[in-house]
């Protein structure tokens, strides 16, 4: 009788090893497509950044350069007319 209990536990070890062997190699399968579907989305971000880089820098230059930032019009070339205020200082005398 003790010899079928311990026949019984090992048939369950290699059963439960099987199974666990089975749910890692479909663990894994998931994880390896998960990973190039993840590839394939940061090259075709990359493709779309590459694209749109020429668009980017005739709209106004890279980041951080501020002498790119400035509109390519003056008051003068609007037409506007620009009236000086009295400074709070002359204000008062």
């Amino acid at each position: 009788m003790e010899d079928s209990s311990v026949a019984i536990q090992s048939l369950q070890g290699d059963l439960l090893r099987g199974q666990s062997k089975a749910d890692l190699d479909a663990l894994t399968s998931q994880l390896c497509e998960e990973k190039n579907n993840a590839l394939a989305m940061e090259k075709e971000i990359k493709a779309l950044r590459l694209k749109t880089k020429p668009q980017r820098d005739v709209r106004g230059g890279r980041r951080g350069d501020s002498t790119k930032l400035a509109p390519p019009y003056s008051t003068a070339t609007l037409g506007l007319v620009t009236t000086k205020h009295p400074s709070p200082q002359s204000r008062g005398s």
